[in-house]
């Protein structure tokens, strides 16, 4: 007991003082170098993920600037027309982060879980040993799973939440810089990664976290405890995910889930209202990868939903 509040207290004390000292962005370039792109590349190639995600902040920061040094630093993403310079590997970082994430949280989804257990019976003989399951307590969820996926996914919610929430908007942002004019050569369009394979992750992102959100929100209503029941059915517990995130080790992990896929949905409607109808098309055509989660038609359905309401 003694351990645990000293733990506490040390933590807390921690992340008071660093908010004492660091009171303002890192900034990873400076208005006039010759190569603004260098410093932020070289802190994302690295093995320090606390320099990965502060470089992962200034870049979102940076895509959604106005004017002056934000400009200005895309302007130096967007200068070379091959786009091998800045434009493909700070995309292609991002992109893959986002990736893993959804493929992690894909993992855990039922029909992932179906596949699996179809592949596993079909490669075991007849003669086989049955294997129960014993439901154990998930240390991530507070839940009874057993599925080390739904574990693992958990742990991607809330250990890299802010980190996918920067490099959604990084995407986003560069994406729609480069539609008001700032992408003089058309890197967004011809250089790889291009906006197909920009919007095709996020939509992924934003159907994959849907559907995690509604089983963990399911999983825990079932197997919620006879207190929690009855101080939900008087109205002592709220019964509703805010989407609001304060402490993503405290809260629900569906709430967590919830708060990033209202992230990126904000960021696939950007691009829907920078690009118009045109962008659907573009998506389909263009493509080059295949979708994390879900196919060609679920993610043609979702945008096109999203483009509807934007014109009503």
């Amino acid at each position: 007991m003694l351990a645990g509040t000293l733990c506490s207290l040390g933590w807390s004390l921690s992340g008071v003082l660093l908010q004492l000292i660091f009171t303002e962005r890192l900034h990873l370039a400076r208005y006039g170098e010759p190569d603004p792109n260098a410093q932020m590349l070289t802190e994302l190639g690295s093995s320090n993920t606390i320099m990965q995600d502060l470089a992962l902040l200034d870049l979102a920061l940076t895509a959604e600037g106005q004017g002056g040094e934000a400009a200005w630093r895309r302007a130096a993403i967007f200068a070379d027309d091959s786009g091998r310079a800045a434009w493909g590997p700070l995309t292609a970082y991002m992109l893959g982060e986002l990736r893993e994430f959804t493929l992690a949280l894909a993992a855990a989804l039922p029909s992932a879980a179906a596949e699996a257990a179809s592949t596993a019976r079909s490669g075991a003989g007849a003669s086989a040993t049955v294997r129960w399951n014993v439901l154990r307590m998930s240390p991530s969820t507070g839940l009874r799973v057993v599925s080390r996926e739904q574990d693992l996914a958990a742990w991607n919610v809330r250990s890299k939440y802010y980190r996918m929430g920067w490099c959604m908007r990084g995407l986003a942002g560069l994406a729609v810089a480069a539609q008001r004019g700032e992408d003089r050569y058309g890197v967004v369009l011809l250089c790889e990664p291009a906006l197909p394979d920009i919007m095709l992750g996020l939509l992924s992102a934003v159907l994959a976290l849907q559907q995690y959100t509604k089983l963990m929100a399911a999983a825990r209503s079932r197997h919620a405890s006879a207190l929690e029941r009855l101080a939900r059915s008087v109205g002592l517990v709220s019964t509703t995910i805010s989407g609001r995130v304060t402490n993503v080790t405290l809260q629900p992990v569906e709430e967590v889930a919830f708060a990033l896929e209202t992230a990126a949905r904000n960021c696939v409607n950007r691009l829907a209202l920078a690009y118009g109808d045109k962008l659907r098309d573009c998506m389909l055509r263009e493509a080059r990868v295949k979708p994390p989660y879900g196919s060609m038609a679920d993610l043609s359905a979702a945008l096109t939903a999203i483009l509807a309401c934007q014109q009503t």
